[in-house]
């Protein structure tokens, strides 16, 4: 059973759309270790809520002695996913190298940093996307893994591009974790380039079938409309 660590700050929806995965046998053979927040947040709440182990922590770059215990106890996770909306320390990034993942909401190398979409929007890009890439010590530095683009619609209010982006995002942290650890059976799985207007690099390796509208409208806690995540480096 291979084990993901969430390290949080939002609201959360990559992490449900993950546990959602797994749960529907999207993901399968994977399992949520726990969720590590350092504040009060809607990803905790959901963690709390459906029995995954979880910790609040103080945490900053020059203060990582919570999160390096909780991680040192789990010696056996195979990914973090840092959606967490500080910098890792080097010594963390150092330690766990190769095992820090994260997701970001750009094309990479642009728009480094946080309000990535919105610089993009506001700069007249015609081309937006998301990238899964290692952590290094550089924000939003590290080896790219994978990467979707679609293009935008100008006349397309900004929440609904964020909607569209934080789906494309949460297929290609999914892509990239079926890649990762599947290599030797990937070849045989159907490929698609292109899915629902996003293009993927490299191929989409996932059956969506389960993905439809019903399955996004849960992830949205049937609010009809993601929230804006406009303000977050790594997550909706």
């Amino acid at each position: 059973m291979k084990k993901i660590v969430f390290l949080v700050s939002g609201d959360g929806g990559t992490l449900k759309f993950i546990k959602k995965c797994i749960d529907n046998n999207i993901l399968q053979g994977f399992v949520i270790q726990c969720v590590i927040a350092d504040r009060e947040c809607g990803a905790l709440e959901f963690a709390r809520n459906n029995g995954i182990n979880n910790y609040k922590i103080t945490y900053d770059k020059n203060n990582d002695t919570e999160l390096k215990a909780i991680l040192d106890e789990n010696t056996t996770v195979d990914y973090v996913i840092t959606n967490i909306h500080k910098i890792i320390s080097e010594q963390l990034v150092e330690q766990y190298y190769g095992k820090l993942i994260n997701l970001h909401y750009s094309l990479l190398p642009a728009f480094k940093g946080f309000n990535s979409v919105k610089r993009a929007f506001d700069k007249g890009c015609r081309f937006i996307g998301t990238t899964v890439h290692y952590v290094d010590k550089d924000i939003d530095n590290g080896e790219i893994i994978s990467q979707t683009i679609m293009s935008i619609d100008r006349n397309m209010k900004f929440h609904l591009t964020m909607n569209k982006i934080f789906q494309a995002g949460c297929l290609n942290l999914l892509n990239t974790i079926v890649r990762m650890t599947n290599l030797n059976n990937v070849e045989s799985i159907n490929k698609v380039e292109e899915y629902d207007g996003i293009i993927f690099s490299p191929q989409f390796v996932i059956d969506t079938q389960k993905i439809d509208f019903e399955f996004w409208q849960e992830i949205r806690g049937g609010r009809g409309e993601l929230k804006n995540a406009q303000n977050s480096n790594s997550s909706i």
